[in-house]
């Protein structure tokens, strides 16, 4: 079991990688919609680089082709939760036309994946039943009601003030880090749970919850 973890650690990583590399070549076209994207959503090339923010291409299977030329098994990349295998028996990439936010742990190994679809880059068709925000499954090494986003980068903050904010999204997460408050933390789309409860507690004294101000995000507070 801990060799199939690290197994999976090795494609995650390799995964971020991929999508980093992709978005500083999308990013060197200025006029390209995924760096107009970036710049709409004001994130900075700081944060980018603190958080290891990526692009996924919007290519049925880049990244799938990139793992097949490193001879990583099918089946691994599927149990990633990176790729799932079509009707007909294809490997296609998960993520596809979105930002990519790696889930760190606290060693700072990459766990898993939320993607924020990027506007204009599917056709309408396909756009209309691709979920805003997508992340990856459950696996042995990602579990979402104990993983917290943002802990890796909020830590010392968090060590020195023994107080923290906890807000619903990664790009909430960054919006605050980048003008200064890095003490934040999100989960990763899902609620908060008794385990991330035991974790927050042993982090810190107080905690401010800055949801949604909709019916979800209050019942969520």
């Amino acid at each position: 079991a801990a060799r199939d973890k690290r197994d999976l650690f090795k494609i995650t990583g390799a995964a971020q990688a991929f999508y980093a590399s992709a978005l500083g070549v999308a990013c060197r076209n200025p006029g390209s919609r995924i760096a107009r994207y970036i710049q709409e959503r004001a994130i900075t090339a700081e944060a980018i680089k603190t958080f290891g923010i990526g692009y996924a291409p919007a290519a049925w299977n880049d990244l799938a082709r990139y793992f097949a030329q490193h001879k990583i098994p099918e089946d691994r990349l599927i149990e990633s939760g990176l790729a799932k295998r079509s009707a007909k028996g294809e490997l296609y990439d998960v993520f596809r036309a979105r930002l990519v936010f790696p889930v760190l742990l606290d060693s700072g190994r990459v766990a898993g994946f939320g993607g924020r679809l990027i506007p204009g880059l599917l056709t309408e068709e396909q756009a209309q039943t691709a979920p805003k925000y997508l992340n990856s499954p459950e696996s042995a090494i990602y579990q979402k009601s104990r993983i917290l986003y943002g802990l890796t980068q909020a830590l010392n903050q968090i060590r020195t003030e023994r107080e923290f904010f906890l807000v619903e999204g990664y790009l909430d997460v960054i919006s605050l880090w980048q003008v200064g408050i890095k003490n934040v933390l999100a989960t990763c789309g899902t609620a908060v749970t008794k385990q991330h409860a035991r974790r927050m507690s042993g982090l810190a004294d107080r905690a401010y919850l800055l949801f949604d101000g909709d019916a979800a995000g209050r019942s969520a507070a």
